[in-house]
């Protein structure tokens, strides 16, 4: 059996992510700041024979955020990080920059992202962006807590998967309160 290799990105350990050309939420990832956070999804299924999952989790599968990065920097492309020595050192362990650089690859016109690492990483609890009764249907917290890249609220009608959602001001200080890191059990600020 050959050896496989395993991607994982984002790299919450080193606190490194970079997207991919073709990602629909390249230009506002692009648009992003150090200091502004990027929030990261996952749909999950729930798998436990020995006890009922809590209120909170869909039975079958839902969408949670999983965990953050607080930009450190932001780098346009592949070939910004390569121009970089501090970028360079920052992306050495990210599975996804090792694999470009044996390829021999040079640039992929996407952005590359480093998280702060004392406020990055998983999450200790996951937080819903799905009900508890439907993966297709969004939690209370969702439609409370997010917009579209375009301003407006969500709706039943709205897609969250694959879709760019924003949460800014009020809105955002809600969703850090419940933000706790699970490397340091604490809080995001």
């Amino acid at each position: 059996m050959k050896d496989k290799r395993v991607f994982i990105s984002p790299d919450f350990c080193n606190c490194t992510y970079a997207s991919t050309t073709l990602a629909p939420a390249n230009k506002s990832i692009s648009d992003l700041k150090p200091g502004d956070f990027l929030f990261f999804y996952a749909t999950l299924k729930f798998k436990d024979d020995r006890r009922s999952p809590e209120a909170w989790i869909n039975q079958q599968w839902g969408a949670y955020i999983v965990g953050l990065f607080k930009i450190e920097s932001i780098y346009k492309s592949f070939s910004y990080v390569l121009a970089d020595e501090d970028a360079r050192k920052s992306f050495k362990e990210y599975a996804w920059f090792k694999s470009l650089l044996i390829r021999g690859f040079r640039d992929d016109k996407a952005p590359w992202i480093k998280g702060i690492e004392e406020e990055s990483g998983l999450l200790k609890k996951a937080i819903p962006l799905s009900s508890p009764e439907s993966g297709q249907k969004r939690s209370c917290l969702a439609y409370d807590l997010f917009r579209t890249s375009r301003g407006k609220k969500l709706t039943l009608k709205t897609l969250i998967y694959r879709t760019i959602l924003t949460c800014e001001g009020e809105r955002l200080d809600t969703l850090l309160d419940l933000c706790v890191l699970r490397k340091k059990s604490r809080r995001i600020s």
